[in-house]
């Protein structure tokens, strides 16, 4: 029993060193006359149609969205998708059973894409030794670069707190025109990831969608892909510390012209009232963005009370 068990521990060494040898040559062969910056394939004249590239983007959390400052703040990881015509091998003789391989993002040729709309980094690929892409015998490559996005949204609170926001997310390709490569929607271009999504208790998400087209630049045109993300907020809290409290102080308004003119304390119960609204007016606008262009509803029926 002993032998046999010797042979097959011997056999299985065997096979691992023998497949790691394959696999580190077959890499340094890749790699000899690769070159990362150059479009991945092997004829690039004007005639021949431009590389696609497909695309989608998955949501991963929201972390809100900020009504002050409004910027959008969400995590998400994109799913690419290209052929590669250069990085290929033959898995059937030349390097038996190795179909795929895992690459440094900096080693091949990834798509230079920007967040446009991004107030931190534009750049989607990093460019350092932490991403990785997936790569089969066929030139299929497959990359899941992540990131955490602020981008900018215009707020629109004239109904708050019942509002609905529209936030857009644009891609674009800086550097490359459509004669190099076209971005295209992968299945319906968007959408939460089922495994990493997290909840926001202030939003919610209605809708997401992504539309992909091309636009002109001076004398080239580049792909780029707009992602929509429609927002509505949850009211149950604004309800409660915002709207409730808002009610109760218009009904004791009302109250003033109950109380007769003779009375001593009308005056005193006015200026607290006034008092009161101004310090409400002012922790609401504390939470607006100081935009002229959408003032909300609440504002102006505070304004009105305080005119009373």
């Amino acid at each position: 029993m002993f032998p046999q068990t010797l042979v097959i521990v011997l056999l299985t060494v065997s096979y691992c060193n023998g497949n790691y040898e394959r696999k580190r040559l077959l890499r340094h062969n890749l790699s000899e006359h690769y070159n990362p910056e150059l479009l991945p394939v092997l004829d690039s004249n004007n005639s021949n149609p431009p590389l696609q590239v497909h695309v989608k983007l998955y949501l991963m959390a929201l972390q809100g969205l900020e009504d002050k400052s409004q910027l959008l703040r969400a995590s998400y990881f994109w799913y690419f998708t290209w052929k590669d015509e250069i990085f290929r091998w033959d898995h059937y003789f030349e390097y038996k059973n190795i179909s795929r391989l895992t690459v440094k993002a900096s080693d091949v040729w990834v798509p230079e894409l920007y967040i446009v709309n991004d107030v931190r980094d534009m750049r989607i690929s990093t460019g350092d030794n932490k991403e990785y892409v997936i790569v089969k015998s066929n030139g299929n490559m497959t990359w899941f670069p992540a990131k955490e996005l602020q981008t900018s949204c215009a707020v629109d609170v004239s109904k708050y707190p019942f509002d609905t926001q529209t936030c857009k997310i644009r891609m674009e390709a800086w550097y490359h025109d459509n004669t190099s490569f076209v971005l295209n929607r992968f299945g319906s271009g968007i959408e939460t990831s089922e495994v990493h999504f997290v909840e926001n208790g202030e939003w919610e998400i209605l809708n997401l969608s992504a539309y992909p087209f091309q636009y002109r630049d001076y004398a080239s045109a580049y792909s780029c892909i707009h992602y929509t993300l429609i927002l509505k907020r949850r009211s149950s809290y604004h309800l409660i510390t915002t709207a409730f409290p808002f009610v109760v102080l218009m009904a004791l308004n009302l109250l003033v012209s109950v109380i007769p003119t003779e009375c001593g304390e009308k005056l005193g119960f006015c200026m607290s009232q006034f008092l009161t609204m101004i310090v409400f007016l002012t922790l609401i606008a504390q939470n607006m963005p100081s935009s002229s262009f959408t003032i909300s509803y609440l504002t102006f029926l505070i304004s009105l009370q305080i005119l009373r």
